[in-house]
């Protein structure tokens, strides 16, 4: 393209569109057998999804001989997902029940076309040619046992596998495609569920190989975040959640998860703008990316003749935005308070109107909930960049339903 000289446009800002069209099907089927003692679940099902994605240019600053929308890229992404699954559920004795499920998932994708990304060594966009297909198996045990009429205590054991997405596949470099995640799980617990308290207080400890990891990194092109695999990784923690209703209009609870959440033997790879290399450095046990250790809620509500009102007040803790634990490279911890109101109004025919507010941010906390960052090495001098996602003060929406009942 050129400019209004005829000179050679070398640098401009200009406007895209990106466009996706989907397609979605499938078929399910699901039997139940059961008797006083077993009640078995079978079921299978199919879905396919085809997705076409495309983007032009549609204007391009400066540009005197830009002819008009131009199409730069275009791919096309297929997914088919089978699984078949049977469950069993024994109640050995009164109030203990012991189950069982096991699940097959056979995924492929297919992909090819033309990336919305550009390569700076070939000078072209990245074509896409990829097809993956996958066979998982995924087994959980469990136990439960109910007593006292309000109170279960429970424990299982569970082995889960999970594909990449198409963002995985797409935002990956051509030697690097993602792997699939595999998490073990084990959790124990105990729950109440009576008149005035309901609560759950639960244990969990999960151990994954390759899991998919958010970066911190964002793609340049897209603005998409980065994900990768972590060879070994594990989250564990407790999580309480309890709330009370002593009286009929009148609710208050909350809850609080502490964990630990950590990638084993990492290492971290920066790129060296000295050598155009990339160094690699081992961090041994590091935390995981945007994984607080500490999360809680606070609430409170009233709800009679019509009116409702509730009082939610967040906190999380800090997280590191990258997986090497670089404190330079961090989100601080933040409490949030919202309130909603409400209002129903019951009208003939079975007509109810429900009127609704939410005042955010009650308390113009400043705060960022997200962000992204980059860490390079020049001059022999490491450079770590945050870019930060600053949250709305406070903020007011409103909303109006009409709810029609039969």
């Amino acid at each position: 393209l050129h400019d209004a000289s005829g000179a050679l446009l070398e640098r401009s800002n200009l406007t895209r569109e990106k466009s996706q069209r989907s397609n979605y099907g499938g078929l399910i089927g699901y039997a139940v057998y059961k008797n006083d003692k077993v009640t078995t679940d079978f079921g299978v099902s199919w879905t396919s999804y085809g997705s076409d994605h495309w983007g032009s240019a549609t204007s391009v600053v400066k540009a005197s001989d830009f002819s008009g929308k131009s199409e730069y890229y275009r791919n096309f992404c297929g997914k088919n997902d089978v699984s078949l699954f049977a469950k069993l559920l024994w109640e050995a004795f009164r109030g203990f029940n012991v189950y069982a499920d096991i699940q097959y998932r056979f995924v492929d994708y297919n992909i090819k076309g033309v990336n919305d990304t550009y390569n700076y060594t070939t000078k072209t966009m990245d074509a896409l040619d990829i097809y993956k297909a996958y066979n998982f198996i995924n087994p959980k045990v469990g136990i439960s046992y109910n007593f006292c009429k309000y109170h279960k205590v429970y424990a299982s054991g569970a082995m889960a596998n999970r594909e990449p997405t198409r963002n995985d596949f797409t935002n990956a470099p051509a030697d690097n495609m993602p792997k699939p995640e595999r998490l073990y799980d084990v959790e124990a617990g105990y729950s109440v569920a009576s008149k005035w308290v309901t609560g759950t207080l639960n244990l969990y400890y999960m151990f994954y190989k390759d899991q998919l990891c958010m970066t911190g990194g964002q793609n340049p092109d897209t603005y998409e975040a980065l994900y990768t695999n972590i060879a070994d990784s594990y989250r564990r923690g407790i999580e309480l959640d309890i709330t009370a209703t002593p009286l009929k209009w009148l609710w208050f609870g909350g809850n609080v998860t502490l964990s630990q959440n950590r990638a084993l033997n990492y290492t971290e790879y920066l790129y060296n703008e000295d050598t155009y290399t990339t160094d690699a450095i081992y961090l041994g046990t590091t935390d995981l990316a945007y994984s607080p250790n500490v999360t809680a809620l606070i609430k409170a509500g009233v709800e009679t003749h019509g009116f409702s009102a509730g009082w939610y007040t967040h906190y999380v803790g800090r997280q590191y935005i990258t997986n090497s634990s670089n404190e330079n490279l961090t989100i601080d911890p933040y409490w949030v308070t919202n309130l909603k109101l409400g209002y129903s109004i019951n009208l003939k025919n079975a007509c109810r109107i429900v009127l609704g507010v939410s005042l955010n941010n009650l308390f113009n906390a400043e705060y960022c909930s997200n962000a992204f960052a980059s860490s390079s090495v020049s001059g022999g001098v490491r450079t770590d960049t945050g870019y930060y996602f600053p949250q709305a003060k406070f903020n007011a929406t409103g909303s109006v339903k009409i709810i029609i009942s039969n």
